[in-house]
């Protein structure tokens, strides 16, 4: 019912400063590889054993070193730590030849710093794809990658002090762990601790996507602005009281709510935000109704005496702004507010002369 793809910004690698994956498959990906173009993967050979052997900052900073020596041979903006010891490297219209020289005196250069400092098995290995046609997405370019990677021999494999790999396959696997890894983080950090819902920030990143992807006429959908009438006295009582009050609101607007709309927990308090898709204006009075009187009726499942006021402002009557719609929602909210609690108001219904 209220099933939710969830994202959130973290799109600078912390240990490198370098941009990461998650800026890497959030890219305009036309202008990002141009026509054609090379893509470069690079990956430090021997790194976990020398993690399991020396610890972790021993590998923090060999990463480091390569990510620094990287940024001397190629342009900040183009360089992306994508996971573990593996980067990439996008540059579009450029020479074969002359990159493949520039990744020598790289490597060459990185292999001189360890030395240096006392690591002489710790080596950058890289490996050089030419792409002729457009990458317009992060399918076509995973498509890329996986056809390319069937072309390498499985017996040409780097090898160094006992190691033997095969970085492409490598890459492939990190990339595959690293959706799985990024999608957790992304729906953890926009879930409500509270109610278990997704927060403010999912809500308006999924409005904001709603709105970019409809456009035709008969596309529309109603945001309901829930609040709590006077429910200040559960956090008299504790907070505990609150946020179990909280969560049985959540529970009984969702189970009200149809299997395809949304809901989500608001800026502060006992708010909501429910995005009713599909739906004009006069069903999403009528399901804004069925909510208020499901929470009227639970009354045995609460402390106090709970309701709730219920604003209803649709697309693309109302607004084709998301900010407005959600400002015309809150603002009905209010209204029922100011006439009596316990009701619901449509934006529509509202004499705007008068307020």
């Amino acid at each position: 019912m209220n099933e939710f793809v969830l994202h959130r910004d973290l799109h600078v690698d912390p240990l490198t400063r370098l941009k990461n994956f998650i800026q890497f498959i959030e890219e305009d990906y036309t202008t990002l590889f141009g026509t054609t173009g090379i893509i470069c993967i690079f990956d430090i050979s021997n790194l976990s054993e020398l993690n399991h052997d020396l610890g972790r900052e021993t590998g923090d900073l060999i990463i480091r070193t390569a990510a620094r020596v990287l940024c001397q041979f190629f342009p900040r903006d183009i360089i992306y730590r994508t996971e573990g010891d593996a980067f990439t490297i996008i540059i579009k219209d450029s020479n074969e030849a002359f990159i493949e020289d520039v990744l020598d005196e790289a490597k060459n250069y990185y292999r001189q710093e360890m030395r240096e400092i006392g690591y002489r098995n710790i080596t950058l290995h890289s490996i050089l794809y030419a792409y002729e046609e457009p990458i317009t997405s992060l399918e076509d370019y995973y498509m890329f990658v996986v056809k390319e990677d069937k072309k390498v021999d499985s017996s040409l494999k780097y090898s160094g002090e006992g190691m033997v790999r095969n970085i492409l396959g490598g890459v492939i696997n990190r990339f595959r762990q690293s959706l799985d890894y990024y999608e957790e983080v992304y729906n953890y950090a926009l879930i409500d601790e509270i109610s278990g819902l997704p927060n403010a920030k999912a809500a308006n990143q999924y409005l904001a996507n709603r709105v970019t992807r409809t456009g035709r006429k008969t596309d529309q959908y109603c945001v309901l602005f829930i609040d709590g009438d006077d429910l200040r006295y559960y956090n008299d009582v504790s907070y505990q009281a609150g946020n179990q009050m909280i969560r049985k609101l959540g529970t009984i607007i969702n189970e009200a709510i149809r299997d395809e709309d949304k809901v989500f927990r608001w800026l502060s308090g006992d708010e909501f935000l429910v995005i009713l898709e599909n739906t004009d204006h006069v069903i999403g009075e009528t399901l804004a109704e069925r909510i208020r009187a499901r929470i009227e009726g639970h009354q045995e499942d609460f402390l106090f005496e709970t309701t709730v006021s219920i604003g209803v402002a649709s697309y693309p009557i109302d607004g084709r702004d998301v900010e407005q719609i959600i400002y015309y929602a809150e603002k009905a909210t209010k209204i029922a507010k100011e006439q009596g609690k316990n009701q619901v108001v449509s934006w529509r219904e509202v004499d705007v002369a008068a307020i």
